[in-house]
């Protein structure tokens, strides 16, 4: 992740953010080794249970229409691994793919 945005966040501030994570990742991708980015498009979620067979039919459906996704749920639970599945397999899988991670701000 690059950064993140305490709610609510002004629309300014998260356009300004995005910019900021662009230029960030065509930094590193100028730096970094072609091998660790092929390894990161490369991984795929593994699993067979029924529950892990819906999570793969909904990356297959939504992976090809262009609606925007709110994924969703517990730390560790692969929300990323998600979002990089349906980037991997979207009609933009060309392009940069650029995690965004709102942590919540305690009160």
């Amino acid at each position: 992740a690059f950064e993140y945005l305490p709610k609510p966040f002004d629309v300014d501030d998260a356009v300004a953010l995005v910019k900021r994570a662009v230029a960030h990742s065509h930094e590193r991708r100028a730096t970094s080794e072609p091998q660790a980015e092929s390894t990161q498009r490369n991984a795929e979620i593994i699993g067979e249970a029924p529950a892990m067979q819906e999570v793969f039919r909904a990356i297959g459906r939504l992976s090809h229409s262009n609606i925007t996704v709110l994924i969703n749920g517990e730390s560790g639970t692969g929300k990323e691994l998600v979002a990089q599945a349906l980037h991997n397999h979207s009609p933009r899988a060309s392009h940069p793919f650029i995690a965004l991670k709102d942590k919540k701000r305690k009160r």
